[in-house]
C-alpha cells in the first residue's frame, strides 16, 4: 500500500459493465479476497469513465486487474482493453464476461481461461481473481 500525504492508495481492480447489477454484485462478492491482498475496488457502468480514472495518475500506476464485460454501448471490452494497452497497461490482466459467443474472443487472442460465459459461477471468478493477485 502506498501513501500520498494522508491518503493510503491501493492497487484497484477495476470492475467495467453496462448493468450496475452486476457491477453490485461482483463488487460484493469480490471484496474479501480483494481487501485479503489490499486491492480496492473501482467499478464502472460506462467504459469511457473506466478510461478517464485508467488515465489518471491513480488508476494507471496502481490497476492490477480489469474485469470487464464485453457488449456494452458505445466502447465494447476489447476496445476498452485496446485503450488501456496504448495507455501503458501492458502487463494488466484482464477477465472479460460475456452472455454472447466465446469463439470471437478466442480468434481475438484472448485466452480461454480469461473468459467467463455468462452466467458463471462466481467462485470460478474469485478463484482467477486470487491467482492473479498472488501473481502481483
Amino acid at each position: 500500500m502506498l501513501l500520498y500525504g494522508s491518503n493510503m492508495v491501493n492497487n484497484f481492480i477495476l470492475i467495467v459493465d453496462d448493468e450496475k447489477a452486476i457491477l453490485s454484485t461482483l463488487e460484493l462478492a469480490l471484496g474479501d479476497i480483494a481487501g485479503a491482498y489490499n486491492y480496492s475496488i473501482k467499478t464502472f457502468s460506462d467504459p469511457d469513465d473506466c478510461l478517464k480514472f485508467f488515465n489518471s495518475n491513480e488508476g494507471s500506476k496502481y490497476c492490477r486487474l480489469v474485469i470487464s464485460d464485453v457488449d456494452m454501448p458505445g466502447m465494447n471490452g476489447l476496445e476498452l482493453q485496446e485503450a488501456i494497452l496504448k495507455w501503458g497497461g501492458k502487463d494488466i490482466p484482464y477477465i472479460f464476461m460475456t452472455a454472447g459467443d466465446t469463439e470471437r474472443l478466442t480468434k481475438s487472442g484472448v485466452e480461454k481461461d480469461r473468459i467467463m460465459s455468462k452466467p458463471f459461477d462466481l467462485m470460478d471468478l474469485i478463484c482467477k481473481v486470487e491467482r492473479y493477485a498472488k501473481d502481483r
